[in-house]
């Protein structure tokens, strides 16, 4: 069905005679993103969020309506949904059962010599390694906020980013270095990023989108109209 929908937007770019260059200039979509939606390469578009977009803003420039091709997209994902996997049967819990046993027996003996030996043990996390800091912090802490601080802390792994669009405006996103893609949201359209270390943003304007970040709500980037060349999200912003 992928192809299909390619096949669909290639037809309607020529029979409205315009070639990539000129439909990228005009969408902003860059030209190996036109390439990939013709053939029918989806997953090279980092999700349907922006195969979406693209779609309606290609259609809006050929003056065609998007309705039948999204129509064709939602039913791609239809087929596409994984099957649900069988509960586990009462054979599958009978043989979990002394596995469960076994844990806790080695637990309370785990607890015991903790008790008996007064919990002087050292913590030493191995060097960079990032998780081994936030276990060896949470024994810290008193036991009925060790499972809070923990979930706390996996949350702050990575970088959770919600961009909320109240303007048309032109992004040009790259994450962790990566290859860097482009799109254009209209108001109401909501873009999700994640990444482990940084979000790279190009910004066409600053002042038609706000920003979700972990959660955290943070106004427009800049004014109406002003272009952002190189907009940095780390985690040093949590």
């Amino acid at each position: 069905m992928n192809r299909e929908i390619g096949e669909h937007l290639r037809l309607l770019r020529e029979e409205s005679g315009v070639d990539l260059h000129s439909l990228a200039a005009r969408t902003r979509i860059g030209v190996r993103q036109l390439k990939a939606l013709e053939n029918g390469d989806f997953e090279y578009l980092s999700g349907t969020v922006f195969v979406r977009g693209y779609i309606r803003n290609i259609c809006s420039e050929l003056n065609h309506s998007p309705r039948k091709l999204l129509k064709m997209l939602d039913e791609t994902l239809l087929e596409d949904e994984p099957e649900e996997l069988p509960a586990p049967t009462g054979g599958a819990r009978r043989v979990l059962l002394p596995v469960a046993v076994a844990s806790a027996i080695f637990l309370a003996l785990l607890v015991g010599s903790y008790l008996l030996h007064g919990g002087k043990g050292e913590v030493r996390p191995a060097d960079g390694n990032r998780q081994g800091k936030i276990a060896a912090t949470a024994g810290l802490l008193p036991m009925e906020t060790d499972e809070r601080a923990l979930s706390n802390a996996d949350a702050f792994l990575y970088l959770d980013l919600v961009v909320n669009a109240v303007e048309k405006t032109w992004l040009r996103i790259s994450t962790d270095g990566s290859e860097p893609w482009e799109t254009t949201m209209k108001p109401g359209d909501v873009v999700h990023l994640k990444a482990t270390e940084s979000i790279e943003l190009l910004i066409g304007n600053a002042g038609g989108i706000f920003f979700e970040l972990n959660g955290k709500r943070f106004g427009p980037p800049g004014s109406h109209g002003q272009v952002i060349s190189h907009y940095l999200i780390t985690r040093d912003n949590l």
